[in-house]
């Protein structure tokens, strides 16, 4: 089985959500995406399935001649749906709107699966809490956020780093202002409040906020400040920043009860799929 996400090719950008699919699910399913696993035949009699799972990736963008399609969390949003026909397994998607927009069974939406990002997780101190954070989406990350975090006094995230320092700057920070989604979701997977954020109205998916949100039963609230890059004052921008991460009613967090119920029912459907990949 082959993982199929959106910047599995050298010319995309390395972004944060993107990138925990490699890093993740060889952790969750080793045996299908771990060093040991059984490669792919390249026979066109033996095609490989996709497997698709974190990412808004049900679109026609996905490659037509595959074998099989498995998806385990992926969502709807950007381009035209794609055919859903006997060749696709479908254990679970990101969330209710995505689930409407294939014809599913509401049952069929379940969450994003990056909540599961502290579950595999090694085990360690507990980290130090730095302060609020913000992390751009990759298209709008530029030099001016480190100006403008600066004299906000937040860390600025790079969208484009590791996912391990992804990871360890969000467990780290007291408050997220995300406008990277898997940022907040993550964000939110390990109890650290989040504020979401726009700063590009052309790549702000309100759809895609929504699927999630309403997955872990949150209204999809967010906020527009300026950005560096269209000219707004520095100084202006870092305080509208400081006051998203200062203005406690604004934070956001599902419900433990919520999250916990959402994660028990996403390794439900792994392990279903994991039974059913078994060899006979």
């Amino acid at each position: 089985m082959k993982l199929f996400y959106w910047g599995d090719r050298p010319e995309l950008p390395t972004n944060f959500g993107d990138q925990l699919n490699p890093w993740l699910w060889p952790r969750v399913l080793p045996e299908l995406f771990g060093p040991t696993a059984t490669g792919p035949s390249n026979s066109e009699e033996c095609r490989p399935a996709l497997f698709l799972g974190i990412g808004t990736v049900l679109n026609s963008a996905i490659p037509p001649d595959a074998a099989e399609y498995v998806v385990l969390g992926a969502g709807a949003g950007y381009g035209v749906l794609p055919t859903i026909d006997e060749r696709w397994r479908i254990y679970a998607v990101r969330g209710p709107l995505t689930a409407r927009e294939l014809g599913l069974d509401d049952s069929v939406a379940v969450v994003d699966p990056a909540v599961l990002v502290p579950s595999v997780l090694e085990q360690g101190p507990e980290p130090v809490r730095t302060g609020p954070a913000f992390m751009p989406h990759w298209s709008s990350n530029n030099a001016g956020w480190h100006d403008v975090c600066r004299d906000a006094g937040l860390t600025l995230i790079d969208p484009l780093a590791s996912v391990d320092a992804i990871i360890a700057a969000i467990r780290s920070a007291t408050v997220l202002i995300a406008e990277a989604m898997h940022g907040a979701i993550v964000a939110d997977a390990f109890r650290v409040p989040w504020v979401a954020v726009h700063t590009l109205s052309e790549d702000h998916l309100p759809f895609k906020w929504r699927d999630w949100c309403a997955s872990v039963a949150l209204p999809h609230v967010s906020h527009a400040p300026p950005r560096p890059q269209d000219g707004h004052p520095i100084g202006i921008i870092a305080r509208e920043l400081d006051t998203l991460a200062t203005d406690g009613p604004r934070h956001c967090l599902s419900s433990s009860a919520v999250l916990d119920a959402k994660v028990t029912e996403l390794g439900r459907r792994i392990e279903q799929l994991r039974v059913e990949r078994q060899d006979p």
